[in-house]
């Protein structure tokens, strides 16, 4: 009895840390959601739902897009107020990578947070995660 009242109390602890990860942000009027989870000390995966995605990247790049959600690894800066893409996932609606990129250390182009954009909202949600 008590092996299992473990199982179950480790189970639910499990479950309530791993739905911890993704903290929304934002909620936009069309039903979007944006979201962010640390990934190291000075980056974060931003995550995008009702985004447009690439319906055939190799075949027409984004020129056509369907619904679906995007991941991004973005590094912030928050001394300097500099943000900047590590790497970016394009899925849609039914999971399927419709485009990856993975950025060298090298290319990694750290931009200043525009005032009033979504760039300088998404520095600000990173620098202010507990």
């Amino acid at each position: 009895m008590k092996q299992l009242l473990l199982i179950i109390i480790s189970f639910f602890a499990f479950s309530y840390s791993f739905s911890q990860e993704w903290k929304l942000i934002d909620e936009g009027a069309n039903g979007s959601e944006t979201y962010i989870r640390p990934h190291s000390d000075n980056s974060a995966w931003i995550k995008k739902t009702k985004s447009d995605v690439p319906l055939d990247y190799e075949k027409y790049g984004f020129d056509k897009t369907t619904e679906g959600y995007t991941l991004v690894l973005y590094r912030f800066d928050c001394r300097s107020l500099k943000l900047g893409v590590l790497a970016s996932n394009f899925y849609n609606n039914e999971g399927e990578v419709k485009y990856s990129k993975q950025l060298k250390e090298y290319e990694i182009d750290m931009n200043y947070a525009v005032p009033e954009t979504i760039g300088e909202f998404w520095l600000k949600s990173f620098c202010e995660l507990d």
